[in-house]
């Protein structure tokens, strides 16, 4: 996937040193616990984090394999979306206790491993979502859709998930994918504005030419080019009459957050009772290890 290559190629080259490697770990550079006496700011609190802590009941290496995928996707678009007023970053603590919970926890070690984010189960819109370029236009994110599209849903076999098709995606992919669709369930709506290319020129109207038609044959929107010719009105349109023509495009803005857990709550469909409840209790927990 291309415009993950960067980032996958050292998330991946991290995880497979921590697992080719067990007698050297990655170490711990002052991690800050979720619970501060001190105040720090979030941006503070990611830079200082080379491993995200694991959680109580969840101290196996396993749990340490996606850290750096996490830390770098939600730095990525905690920063996109840093903005936006009154809405709060993603704790990447709190990223990686809701990959715990989504996967099935401790019963589902695989799932975690291979789709931490589940966002490609049979039956699950969230891939569908990302293979529609509106998705990406929503967030004002760069279009990914192509690349999403070469996944299939993950098949059920023997009342298990079937992760051996060739055209499953990694757990990388799945965790970059997942927290895009989470981000998209954040906001509660978004705002639509039209925003002009280029320079204007002065376009003579001709017979059978409609505001509309002009509008759309030079890579407009009637709105726009109204609002530029205050006074010319589709009605009042005549032969020979001059007006002023600008191409044009439309920008989304997410707009109202919700919090974390109506988040998670949202991502998970409101099926599940005490799911963002278990995903905020257990970044609290952190493991005596840590």
């Amino acid at each position: 996937m291309k415009t993950l290559t960067k980032i996958i190629a050292g998330a991946t080259l991290l995880a497979s040193a921590a697992c080719n490697k067990p007698e050297e770990p990655i170490q711990v550079t002052n991690p800050l616990p979720l619970e501060q006496k001190v105040e720090s700011t979030l941006e503070q609190k990611v830079e200082s984090l080379r491993q995200i802590p694991n959680f109580k009941d969840y101290s196996a290496d396993i749990y340490h394999q996606h850290d750096q995928t996490i830390l770098d996707y939600v730095t990525e678009l905690n920063g996109h979306f840093s903005e936006l007023s009154g809405c709060k970053g993603l704790d990447p603590v709190v990223a990686k206790a809701w990959l715990i919970q989504e996967s099935g926890s401790k019963n589902h070690t695989n799932s975690f491993l291979r789709d931490p984010a589940q966002i490609s189960n049979k039956g699950d819109y969230g891939l569908n979502d990302l293979q529609n370029p509106k998705f990406f236009w929503k967030l004002g994110l760069e279009d990914m859709s192509e690349d999403f599209k070469k996944f299939e849903h993950t098949q059920w076999k023997n009342k298990k998930l079937d992760y051996s098709g060739s055209n499953s995606m990694t757990a990388e992919e799945s965790i970059h994918g997942g927290l895009m669709f989470l981000f998209g369930k954040h906001f509660e709506d978004y705002h639509t504005e039209i925003v002009p290319d280029g320079e204007p020129f002065t376009y003579v109207v001709k017979s059978g030419d409609t505001l509309g038609a002009i509008a759309q044959d030079n890579g407009s929107y009637l709105a726009f080019i109204e609002r530029i010719n205050p006074g010319v009105s589709p009605n009042t349109l005549s032969i020979g009459d001059k007006i002023k023509v600008q191409s044009a495009h439309k920008n989304s803005q997410p707009h109202n957050c919700r919090s974390w857990a109506e988040t998670f709550d949202a991502y998970n469909g409101n099926g599940t009772e005490g799911y963002s409840k278990d995903i905020m209790d257990r970044a609290k927990s952190q493991d005596e290890k840590n």
